[in-house]
């Protein structure tokens, strides 16, 4: 298994995160997941665009 370091960062609740979020990723939709520093965003909870990330942050071979 695969284990990811992450931060949680509560936009609802943390002024300074949340103009974080929006000016850093034009954040308009929740969750913003950022991959590698900010090589590969994800908006939304895409499973899809989440796992073609890893793959790439990875340089994993695509899934069969």
């Amino acid at each position: 298994m695969l284990a990811l370091p992450f931060e949680v960062r509560d936009i609802k609740r943390n002024k300074i995160y949340y103009n974080e979020w929006h000016k850093t990723w034009q954040g308009d939709i929740v969750p913003v997941i950022v991959f590698d520093n900010g090589k590969q965003v994800v908006d939304g909870f895409d499973i899809r665009a989440i796992k073609r990330a890893l793959r790439e942050v990875d340089n994993l071979p695509a899934a069969q």
